[in-house]
């Protein structure tokens, strides 16, 4: 097997070694009788320093995104877009062949946070929104798909804030520890609000997926995780483009 070059986990060049090992650490727990990265001899040289063997991580992460017997025919994995095309159809997010892997990421996290959203009872969305510093009066703790989409296109809810929450809440339920990048003291708050929502909706959503396929357990957390690097690494680009003005 090996890595098929693929534009959309270049992405993964520009983590950091945190991100990348959230990612190992995805794969390790969630495929440990199956995953070859540990035993992989870039793995033993450079492990804790990821970023040197990125694209061995990419690899696996493509390998768990198709078919293993097709694998083996190909030789290869499939690209992520097709795993977010995959990821998207397991959690039923109705979206256009033709966009982007950008916007496919943005509306898988977009149904997660609503599923999350969904599972929480009033005083738990009052006090997300508020946080979110969003208007909780009559109709502000009612959120569905269209006021949350509402919200990010007109910049109410900083996209990474979004991003961010889910990663966050399912490293803590998937992998045992947070995961959050340019956040806040009240950001890890609603992270830890939406833990257990977020970590029943995906335990009662892979109770049914494990039938057809465990790789589910990595895919659907590998999207979400990486959809959180790739908007904390647009944001930074754009910080640094500002400051260089």
């Amino acid at each position: 097997m090996a890595y098929k070059e693929d534009i959309d986990l270049e992405i993964l060049a520009h983590c950091s070694n945190d991100e990348l090992g959230a990612l190992v650490t995805l794969l390790q727990k969630e495929a440990s009788m199956t995953e070859r990265l540990s035993s992989d001899a870039m793995y033993i040289k450079y492990n804790p320093n990821h970023i040197r063997y990125w694209k061995k991580i990419a690899e696996e992460i493509q390998l768990f995104g198709g078919n293993s017997f097709m694998n083996i025919i190909r030789g290869e994995g499939v690209l992520y877009k097709e795993i977010c095309h995959d990821v998207a159809e397991k959690l039923q997010v109705s979206y256009s062949p033709h966009e982007s892997t950008v916007q496919l990421e943005a509306r898988i996290v977009l149904t997660l946070f609503e599923q999350a959203m969904n599972s929480m009872n009033e005083e738990e969305r009052v006090q997300c929104m508020k946080t979110l510093s969003q208007d909780t009066n009559s109709q502000g703790t009612i959120l569905g798909r269209t006021a949350l989409q509402g919200g990010i296109h007109t910049n109410t809810i900083p996209p990474y804030q979004i991003y961010n929450i889910i990663a966050g809440a399912i490293g803590k339920q998937v992998l045992g520890q947070g995961i959050i990048f340019m956040g806040s003291v009240a950001l890890t708050r609603v992270i830890g609000t939406l833990a257990g929502p977020i970590g029943w909706t995906l335990a009662s959503l892979w109770a049914i997926l494990d039938i057809a396929s465990p790789a589910y357990r990595i895919t659907i957390p590998a999207v979400a995780f990486i959809a959180s690097f790739r908007q904390r690494i647009y944001m930074q680009q754009e910080l640094d483009k500002d400051s260089s003005l």
